[in-house]
Order: structure tokens, then sequence, then C-alpha cells
């Protein structure tokens, strides 16, 4: 009994350890990377995005896709959701409003990430894309895809999540 009892409080006093650990080293930062990328009739592989085509060849059936912008999102991963935001303004496609929140998992590699993307020129019923999605460190992930407002395309969401320290500048 006494075994058992001991034996409970170090593994408690263990994962009270880790935890403070934790809080003393501060919130980790995240950075979440986004392409938004326009699918059909772009017969060329974009060098951008040559490293997902075999994935999204997978998933979706166009003739061709090519990258229209690339969205980068930094955050601290704390206890609490962290909102991250910003207007991507095309020529073709108008303002989409690029919304994300993060959150902290159990494993120390992975987050969750909900994203959103939203039309501004559509008013009330502006979101076009919502998901939410477990994602390792490096792991690049296809979010989904939305009807754009012109009529040539789709617009496909990547995202890729980097979790570190700190991070300077643009990756």
């Amino acid at each position: 009994m006494k075994r058992t009892i001991t034996l409970c409080a170090v593994v408690l006093l263990m994962a009270l350890a880790t935890r403070i650990d934790a809080q003393e080293a501060g919130p980790r930062n995240v950075r979440l990377i986004f392409q938004l990328i326009e699918a059909d009739g772009f017969p060329d592989v974009d060098p951008a995005i040559e490293d997902i085509v075999e994935e999204l060849n997978g998933l979706f059936r166009f003739d061709g896709y090519r990258l229209l912008t690339t969205s980068i999102l930094t955050g601290a991963l704390g206890d609490d959701a962290d909102r991250l935001g910003q207007v991507l303004s095309l020529a073709d496609h108008g303002r989409l409003q690029l919304n994300a929140w993060i959150y902290p998992w159990e494993a120390g590699e992975t987050v969750r990430v909900s994203v959103s993307l939203e039309d501004r020129a559509r008013g009330a019923n502006s979101e076009i894309l919502n998901v939410s999605v477990r994602v390792r460190n490096h792991q690049t992930v296809v979010l989904g895809s939305a009807q754009s407002r012109s009529a040539a395309g789709v617009l496909i969401l990547a995202m890729r999540v980097e979790l570190g320290p700190t991070f300077e500048g643009p990756a």
C-alpha cells in the first residue's frame, strides 16, 4: 500500500514539475504558412507549389493549379486559443479574410488549428471555407476548396505549421 501511495506521489510530482517547466519556458511560437491556390486550366506545374501537386491531383480532378498568394501568420501558443487574421486582396477574386485559431494539443509537436476563409463581397454569408484540423510540426495539409467569385476557378487552401521558440521575419 505504501509503495502504491509513494509511486502515485512520485508520478504526480513529475507531472507537476513538467507542467511548471512548460509554463516557465513560456508559450511556443507558431507559424502558419498558407498557400491560396487556384485550380483549373493551368497546364504547367507552378514551381511554387510543386511539392503538393501530387497531393492536389489525388484529392481533386482539375487540369492544373497555380499559386495565387502566400500568407504567413505568426502567434504564440498558450493555454487559450490565439486568433490570427489577414485580409488577402486578389485582383480576380476580390478581398478574402483569412482567420486562424491555434489551440494547444496534448502532444508537444501537434496543434489544432481552426481556419476560416471569408469572401468579404458576399456580406452576411461570407464564409466560403471553415475547417479544423490537428497538424504536426512541419506538416503541410490541404484544408479544402471553395468556389471562387470568378467563374473560372476554384480556390484551394493549404497550410504548413511550424512550431518553435522564436521566429525572426518571414520564412
